[in-house]
């Protein structure tokens, strides 16, 4: 019985050494290849590209409901 014990008390300590060794086969993708960019950021860019696109726009060339729809789009960025 108390080999027993002294087995079970063997095996809990080197437990934790064990699952190291099995994490050691697994693929660990280097920090450097992180993607860093979250689909929030690509948002923002999407957005910021096209609030560019709008300031670059001749407005005179647009009519008052061009203008005001425009206008909606822009504050729509600004929320």
């Amino acid at each position: 019985m108390k080999a027993l014990k002294i087995w079970i008390l063997t095996a809990v300590l080197l437990l934790p050494f064990a699952s190291t060794e099995l994490m050691a086969g697994t693929e660990v993708i280097p920090s450097g290849e992180v993607s860093t960019e979250t689909p929030e950021s690509a948002r923002v860019k999407i957005l910021l590209n096209r609030l560019e696109e709008i300031k670059a726009l001749d407005n005179s060339k647009l009519t008052s409901a061009e203008k005001k729809q425009l206008r909606k789009e822009v504050s729509f960025f600004f929320e």
